[in-house]
């Protein structure tokens, strides 16, 4: 298991950066998103946030913006969120980023028929997979909530556009939905390359801390562990106590932090 960090595209990255690693996070998830991190401000930092990601020793993954769209019904818009999704990626390669999610909207009551929504996304998602692999990049569909985007549909743009994907856990328990209808799915626990991991209250995408909200986790941490041991990102403390127990969490703080061997946070009691 990897636990990482994603920065928050309001601020700036290079102070996200060095906040993650004195943190010593494993990895870094660059959301290349505005208002501060887009490509055009990421390429003008480039060569000091290449500096901080080898200085700390950062792997890099990627998300998209999650405001441009797949499945637009118009031709020349759908081009343009296209040449956009194509621009971040570039941006993302030119940090090293091996895996890179999308996030994208979905806009299926604009075509009258679900169906014709679903096959232009995936005819895009097939565009930008081939795009990725260029790239020597992975390109990795992130779980909408269910009402827009079942886990059969879900099932089905990865089958068809031939990519994994990033399970969000938050996204999954919102508006009806539960991971355990998710994972239900024949095949999907095999599909899961990366996950995203927060808590809300069962409705909108509140992306809380971990215990603050109302999903189930240490049932759905004890699910994963079950077929998943990959990256995750999230909140570093929290996750490791679900995951190994408190008593050897306690046990690899002492270790990694012994001048603190005392301190075991009150979130994760």
């Amino acid at each position: 298991m990897l636990i990482g960090a994603m920065n928050n595209p309001k601020h700036d990255i290079l102070d996200e950066l060095k906040l993650f690693g004195e943190f010593s996070f494993d990895f870094v998830e660059i959301t290349i998103e505005a208002p501060a991190a887009h490509p055009p401000k990421l390429e003008k930092k480039k060569a000091k946030i290449q500096e901080l990601l080898r200085s700390y020793n950062f792997p890099v993954l990627a998300h998209l913006p999650w405001f441009l769209h797949l499945a637009h019904p118009y031709e020349r818009v759908l081009e343009a969120n296209i040449a956009e999704f194509r621009n971040a990626m570039e941006s993302a390669h030119s940090l090293g980023a091996k895996k890179i999610t999308i996030h994208p909207e979905f806009m299926p009551n604009l075509y009258g028929e679900r169906d014709l929504a679903l096959a232009q996304m995936s005819s895009s998602l097939c565009d930008l997979a081939d795009f990725a692999r260029s790239h020597s990049m992975e390109l990795l569909l992130e779980n909408f909530d269910a009402q827009a985007l079942s886990p059969k549909d879900m099932a089905r743009l990865l089958s068809e556009a031939k990519i994994n994907m990033t399970f969000d856990v938050g996204h999954a328990h919102m508006l009806g939905g539960s991971m355990e209808n998710f994972l239900s799915v024949h095949g999907i626990k095999g599909k899961i390359s990366h996950v995203h991991l927060h808590d809300n209250f069962l409705k909108e995408d509140a992306h809380l801390p971990l215990g603050v909200g109302r999903i189930n986790m240490k049932k759905v941490i004890g699910e994963l562990k079950g077929f998943y041991d990959g990256t995750i990102t999230l909140s570093r403390d929290k996750l490791e106590m679900l995951w190994y127990g408190k008593r050897k969490f306690t046990e690899n703080r002492k270790y990694y932090f012994p001048q603190d061997a005392k301190f075991v946070p009150k979130d994760v009691e």
